[in-house]
């Protein structure tokens, strides 16, 4: 039986309940306490699914809370970690290209480590995001392709 640490909201005592049961009775003024999914933790299903979505619709920042909640709750998802990844580029501003896309593939490698990495989706992260930036280094520089590489030493995304 798995024991949900909880607030008592009528006394404040921390208590832990068991989380297979819909409601309990605080220990030290015998309040009744309804236990709901949300007390019993966040369900990283649902966070990946809304973050997904958040994604997909265009609102990266608001994503990229989302997956670092993800994160939060299992560390080792390559699928949150390539999101973030993808995210964190996407957020670049003209001053910090260097830094933000060497986040992005410190990103990339964390879910590469993780305890079951997608590679595919990795690598199509991966690319999305070196794309991304030769594109945004050729609006800010009005240069070529391969001028966009040189601002970025190509060690970072391989």
């Amino acid at each position: 039986m798995k024991l949900v640490p909880l607030k008592c909201p009528s006394c404040s005592a921390n208590l832990e309940l068991p989380g297979d049961r819909e409601s309990a009775f605080c220990t030290y003024c015998g309040t009744k306490i309804l236990i709901t999914s949300e007390a019993a933790g966040p369900n990283l299903q649902s966070i990946v699914k809304l973050a997904d979505a958040t994604y997909d619709a265009g609102n990266t920042q608001e994503a990229l809370l989302l997956y670092n909640r993800a994160l939060e709750v299992q560390p080792s998802s390559s699928h949150a970690w390539t999101r973030r990844a993808l995210c964190t580029s996407g957020e670049t501003r003209a001053g910090e290209i260097r830094a933000r896309f060497k986040e992005a593939a410190a990103y990339l490698n964390r879910a590469r480590e993780s305890d079951s990495p997608n590679l595919e989706e990795i690598e199509k992260a991966r690319e999305k995001i070196r794309n991304d930036m030769a594109h945004f280094a050729n609006i800010m520089t009005a240069r070529s392709a391969e001028s966009a590489q040189q601002v970025w030493s190509g060690d970072y995304l391989g």
